[in-house]
């Protein structure tokens, strides 16, 4: 068997979703991959409203990341434990957990607290050895950096990670649009 055949007759047992998904990430298949798809979904004379139902479920799913991973962040337990807990033997096995579900704002958040933790930590060592403070204000330093660390946060990198990602999907979603209107022309 040849190649396209056996990409044809694969193809064959794909759904149209599987076949549309493809399609959409053409950049990852070869030109005769992309060319059987294609004509497999030609065979089937898909109508334009399941392209459109294929499209809105792309967007739910998007809108339910959106929701399930950039908008729901650390709670004030764990901010704190990655602040106060900042050594990566701490860290790790949380972090590794947030990579491995694409929990993205858990997993900058986690590594914005424990950097914080780090540098107030730092500031209070310092200001203790070698500028004579009490070992209470070097405390003080540390454990009322937690609050700066918590303005930073919410100011700078939450905001801006949710900016970014739905600047994202507002860009996907005209360019998508965009194709649409051209492949009607």
């Amino acid at each position: 068997m040849s190649e396209k055949e056996d990409l044809t007759e694969l193809y064959a047992r794909y759904t149209n979703e599987e076949l549309l998904d493809l399609l959409n990430a053409r950049e990852n298949y070869t030109d005769l991959a992309v060319r059987v798809a294609f004509e497999e979904l030609k065979n089937r004379n898909l109508g334009e409203q399941e392209i459109k139902d294929y499209i809105t479920s792309k967007f739910k799913k998007a809108e339910q990341f959106i929701a399930e991973n950039i908008h729901n962040e650390l709670s004030l337990q764990l901010k704190s434990y990655f602040y106060f807990f900042w050594l990566p033997i701490f860290t790790f096995p949380f972090q590794l957990n947030y990579k491995e579900e694409r929990l993205i704002l858990k997993l900058k958040q986690s590594n914005f607290y424990s950097l914080m933790g780090f540098c107030f930590f730092t500031i209070g060592t310092i200001g203790y050895l070698f500028l004579g403070f009490s070992l209470l204000s070097a405390l003080a330093i540390w454990v009322g950096g937690i609050i700066m660390a918590m303005v930073l946060d919410h100011r700078f990198n939450r905001n801006k990670i949710i900016r970014d990602f739905e600047r994202t999907i507002r860009k996907y979603q005209n360019e998508s649009s965009e194709s649409g209107t051209n492949e009607n022309s």
